[in-house]
């Protein structure tokens, strides 16, 4: 091993008001259930337990 490795940093997302617009919570649940699978194929860690301010309604 070359002992090379990518930078990588946490990925927050923040919507905006207290309540986000269906197409920005369409985005997250799509991020936070079915795009962690893309994120896994990428080498990367998945969310396993999602931490919010307050939940998405």
């Amino acid at each position: 091993m070359s002992g090379a490795y990518a930078l990588a940093r946490p990925l927050l997302m923040i919507v905006k008001g207290e309540t986000p617009s269906p197409m920005a919570k369409r985005f997250v649940d799509y991020v936070l259930n079915e795009g962690q699978e893309a994120i896994a194929a990428q080498g990367y860690v998945p969310v396993r337990q999602v931490k919010t301010a307050a939940p998405l309604q």
